[in-house]
């Protein structure tokens, strides 16, 4: 899914570090042509490039790989250097496994804590964060990292079994962590910051090649974000087919059509996604915004030839969609 967005509440919670050492927020906003109105406008969302540009000049800028969020920073390039290292292992499980240990043993303020019981292993993250952070991003960042990295070394999907944030239940905002995880519903409230995977979903060798990594970690964050995530969610499978018939033919397929795609009726698919808390409708609207931000902070498309590509008709109702999603119009967010 190379057209996610990111919400205004990721871009406030990577910039807590530089707020808390005393710096201008907007100051990093604009330098990477991020408008500075996403601080206070909750709707506003951005294209995963544009987070990727600002978590790239924050880690730079403060020379730490954890964004200013913990007592002590990560030093620049340590991520990769944990990546090239899984090589040395031909097993996706030793090779998370000793992920956590390089941690352990080199970040000062970080760990992640691996228990296991016979049929799973479960990996929790511990921070001691800078004076004055309130926010679970460079917790979640940790799990996030380590969890995607090992899907796309392994070439295949390993699927959450249970995962558990330190943060009070969003409630209805809950949509902002629904693909954290690709798609594994998380507990909130649990005083404790982790992921369960079962051991038999850890039994994978590495597929990919080191010219494969090499390629990946030029640019890895946008990857991690991006990286398509095969998950047995059907939120997901819902959502990465939508986006594919979006992008290669300018038009949403039915929800008759995806069910029968991913081999279900209707009726299941609708209380599958009820299940999940959503609907297809709103899957179908979330793709388009995020396909419609993308465009708009990427390429130089005019707005009628944005709406023809999200499948509208009339450029009109395209204009009214985007400003029921963001507050602004596609023009105006694109002047921002």
């Amino acid at each position: 899914m190379h057209t996610v967005s990111a919400p205004s509440q990721y871009v406030i919670a990577a910039l807590e570090g530089v707020a808390a050492r005393g710096q201008d927020r907007c100051a990093y906003l604009e330098e990477t042509g991020i408008p500075v109105q996403i601080l206070t406008e909750r709707r506003l969302r951005i294209s995963a490039p544009a987070f990727v540009r600002l978590s790239h000049l924050i880690a730079d800028r403060l020379d730490d790989d954890s964004f200013g969020l913990l007592a002590d920073p990560i030093p620049p390039g340590s991520f990769k250097s944990l990546a090239r290292a899984s090589f040395s292992h031909t097993g996706i499980e030793q090779a998370m496994r000793d992920w956590c240990n390089q941690i352990n043993r080199n970040f000062a303020a970080a760990r992640i804590d691996v228990s296991e019981t016979p049929d799973a292993v479960t990996f929790t993250a511990q921070t001691r964060k800078f004076a004055g952070i309130r926010g679970n991003y460079v917790d979640e960042t940790l799990l996030l990292r380590l969890h995607r990295f090992h899907c796309w070394l392994a070439d295949a999907f390993i699927p959450v079994r249970a995962a558990a944030l330190d943060l009070p239940d969003p409630g209805g905002k809950s949509d902002l962590y629904r693909g954290l995880f690709y798609g594994t519903p998380i507990r909130f409230g649990q005083g404790v910051n982790a992921i369960t995977i079962a051991r038999t979903d850890l039994h994978h060798d590495i597929r990919r090649t080191r010219p494969a990594l090499a390629a990946f970690l030029q640019d890895f964050t946008l990857n991690l974000l991006t990286h398509p995530r095969h998950s047995a969610s059907p939120v997901l499978k819902v959502r990465e087919l939508v986006e594919h018939r979006l992008t290669e033919t300018a038009q949403a397929p039915t929800l008759p059509e995806v069910a029968s795609h991913l081999g279900t009726t209707p009726q299941t698919l609708r209380r599958q996604l009820q299940r999940s808390g959503t609907s297809y409708h709103q899957i179908k609207e979330n793709t388009r915004r995020d396909i419609a931000i993308h465009l708009l902070q990427t390429g130089s498309d005019s707005i009628d030839v944005i709406a023809s590509k999200l499948g509208y008709s009339e450029s009109s109702t395209f204009i009214r969609a985007f400003r029921g999603w963001t507050g602004r119009t596609p023009r105006v967010f694109r002047q921002l």
